[in-house]
């Protein structure tokens, strides 16, 4: 046991109880360039590769404040304007698990622009979103909204078919039980896939001084490695099918990163072309150096 051992995480089955200290200092808090004004550690668990804040913090997910910090407003077309794009890219990794009748649940879906986009196969969509200003909206375009998965179980257990959670897990002060109430979702055969933060980010490891203020934040008390996210999830008593990798960022932000220390959005680095984007993304994601890791999960009883 590493010495500061942490006393603000209770010994829980996925962690090794092994920690070493990973990081210490400011993180952001909202959006970039809004930092906290008190130090904070994060540990590592050397076995798993799970990673957490100390002290552990707590965010009200519940009030409009929140989503003013990160999207400038809690408005449904705000959101819309931010994560349109993003749920393009996102339903493409469901391509391969979504099939035409099926009941699915999109686990901490916001303004539910994924859910809009399986519109067209999914039989049933049940909204599970804490923020309730979005509920209007996601219910007038025909999914079920509910404030948390324990309320969902009580129309829909045991009788979801997929289920899908983006940048969610991260953002929950347990990922254990916050996976085995997914797996009660579940039907027997039921699949889900969990995408994340990847601790093992490439501009993480190489960029880390001016890095980690910002990729580490007060909105996500936890931070998985493929094999974390994995472990945990076996905890639950899912099967893990598959770990995956992906690359959400281009290679221009990289290259700004690198260059001026700070994000640049969407900002082409001049000289860059799509072609170098692709092989850019294709090598950080077979080198598990990507910016997100998922896994994909199945019930089996």
């Amino acid at each position: 046991m590493a010495p500061g051992y942490p006393d603000c995480v209770p010994p829980v089955a996925f962690l090794s109880g092994s920690y070493e200290l990973m990081y210490e200092g400011v993180i952001r808090n909202g959006a970039y360039g809004a930092a906290t004004a008190e130090n904070f550690r994060v540990w590592r668990d050397g076995k798993s590769g799970t990673a957490f804040l100390d002290p552990m913090p707590s965010t009200d997910y519940l009030s409009d404040d929140y989503r003013v910090s990160v999207n400038g407003d809690g408005g449904i077309e705000r959101y819309f304007q931010l994560h349109d794009k993003v749920a393009l890219q996102q339903f493409a990794l469901l391509k391969s698990v979504l099939k035409r009748g099926m009941t699915v649940a999109d686990v901490g879906c916001g303004g539910g622009a994924l859910l809009d986009l399986s519109a067209g196969f999914a039989a049933q969509r049940v909204a599970i979103e804490p923020y309730s200003g979005y509920h209007s909206s996601l219910a007038a375009r025909g999914h079920s909204p509910f404030m948390s998965t324990a309320e969902a179980l009580r129309s829909f257990g045991g009788a979801v078919d997929l289920v899908w959670s983006f940048h969610v897990i991260e953002h929950v002060p347990d990922p254990l039980a916050f996976l085995r109430d997914i797996g009660e979702l579940l039907t027997v055969g039921g699949r889900a896939f969990i995408l994340t933060p990847n601790v093992d980010d490439f501009l993480l490891s190489c960029l880390f001084e001016d890095y980690a203020p910002f990729w580490f934040r007060v909105a996500h008390p936890w931070y998985f490695s493929g094999k974390g996210l994995a472990n945990v999830a076996e905890y639950a008593g899912l099967e893990v099918s598959a770990i995956g990798y992906h690359q959400e960022f281009s290679l221009s932000n990289s290259l700004h990163w690198l260059r001026d220390r700070r994000p640049q959005g969407d900002i082409l680095m001049p000289g860059v072309v799509g072609a170098m984007d692709e092989l850019w993304r294709l090598g950080l994601e077979q080198s598990g150096a990507a910016s997100a890791v998922s896994v994909l999960l199945t019930k089996l009883r």
